[in-house]
């Protein structure tokens, strides 16, 4: 640090800036070095605290973001997955989705994103076929199973309806698996209570 008429380190010298001369002086104070750090852990520490509680702050937004829900990235109604290889048709979309299924002995997964208020849904699924069988699993917005029901042909019920268990409210997914479907089924689910 460069000021003009430093005094120098020496106890007894004054430099002159104006003439580049040095003058002697008795008992003339000696100032400190002004270019060493005086460490201060008070400071340390504190900078410490505020960096690492800054970063936990970024780490709990950051996971509060991604656990919004699982499937917020989808538009309501937005197919997810469609491995399916008969035929889909959607026959109602927006808050009370629906549609039908045919297959010739197909298998395949179709799965839609769904917005559900409600912390519950009622869900129906039927089946007319021979053989093969039809799977529903729905999912909450964080991802947990509220519903998994299998229909199979010629081996008990053919038609499903019910509510879920209560999950988180947001974008669901909700899944139909076909395994060697020969037939037509349909679905449709609703908001619960």
């Amino acid at each position: 640090m460069q000021m003009v008429g430093i005094f120098s380190q020496k106890k007894s010298e004054v430099k002159s800036s104006t003439y580049g001369t040095t003058k002697k002086f008795k008992n003339f104070p000696t100032l400190p070095n002004l270019n060493t750090s005086i460490p201060c852990k008070t400071k340390t520490f504190n900078m410490k605290t505020r960096n690492l509680l800054s970063m936990l702050t970024i780490m709990v937004v950051a996971i509060a973001m991604t656990s919004c829900g699982k499937y917020r990235k989808y538009d309501n109604n937005e197919v997810i997955e469609n491995t399916f290889t008969g035929n889909v048709a959607v026959t109602s979309t927006g808050s009370d989705p629906a549609g039908d299924f045919t297959g010739n002995g197909d298998n395949g997964t179709y799965s839609f994103a769904w917005d559900n208020s409600k912390a519950t849904a009622s869900a129906n699924f039927d089946i007319t076929s021979p053989t093969g069988s039809v799977q529903m699993i729905i999912q909450d917005k964080k991802g947990d199973e509220v519903l998994n029901e299998t229909l199979t042909a010629g081996s008990g019920p053919d038609t499903f309806s019910g509510l879920t268990t209560e999950g988180k409210p947001g974008t669901w997914k909700v899944s139909i698996i076909l395994t060697n479907f020969n037939g037509d089924g349909s679905y449709s689910i609703h908001p619960g209570n």
